[in-house]
């Protein structure tokens, strides 16, 4: 199983604030059976650089590749909030998950106006995958816009495992619109690995389908 969105890397945001946070995180990923998770620390460009988001990732990663003694592959990447000049950005394609030309992108605290649909249109145009991750956050107008979109659409696993969300995921996933399979896992306790595996049993052949397509772009034999 691949994990396509998780905030694993120890210091990197606040999804673990050191190494044995990391662990425990990993721990609770092997006994449900991931093999691979893709660690999306969170990228805003108002509080950073580039370069000094990449270097503390890369330290994080580090630090954890050292650490760590299991078999669960980890890939680099990022979770980039939107942001009016994040397609114009020089050194964008630094943000994509490591061996694809594809970005996981979050959508603005405030939503509002055509531009963020302007946004995703040029990040595509100039040869990049935009992925939306964690759809299921949004409201059912938004979502319904972004599926008209060339874009990749993630969901977090706690969507299928929750009754008041799987209904409607559900419905989007039997129309094709979405792709690809998340945990969001944050903290220590790493919950989101239980709703994961939850959402696995109650997925059925979707499970497969989800895992391929994250096989398909990680490029993973």
């Amino acid at each position: 199983m691949i994990d396509f969105h998780a905030h694993i890397l120890p210091g990197a945001d606040h999804g673990s604030y050191s190494v044995e946070d990391s662990l425990s995180q990993l721990k609770k990923a092997e006994n449900i059976g991931v093999k691979t998770i893709v660690a999306t620390s969170h990228y805003y460009i108002q509080d950073n650089t580039v370069e000094e988001f990449l270097e503390r990732r890369n330290e994080a990663y580090e630090k954890l590749r050292k650490a760590y003694k299991g078999d669960i592959r980890i890939i680099k990447g990022a979770e980039v909030t939107l942001a009016i000049d994040i397609p114009d950005m020089e050194d964008l394609g630094k943000l994509c998950i490591d061996g694809t030309n594809c970005i996981l992108i979050e959508m603005p605290t405030t939503v509002g106006g055509p531009w963020i649909f302007d946004a995703l249109d040029k990040i595509h145009n100039r040869g990049y995958q935009p992925i939306i991750a964690h759809v299921d956050r949004y409201t059912i107008a938004l979502c319904e816009q972004l599926m008209t979109k060339d874009v990749l659409i993630q969901i977090n696993a706690s969507a299928i495992a929750s009754v008041f969300t799987r209904k409607r995921m559900m419905k989007y996933l039997e129309q094709g619109a979405i792709h690809l399979l998340g945990s969001d896992v944050h903290d220590k306790e790493a919950t989101q690995y239980d709703q994961f595996y939850k959402a696995v049993r109650k997925l059925g052949g979707y499970t497969t389908y989800l895992m391929n397509n994250a096989e398909e772009i990680l490029n993973i034999k």
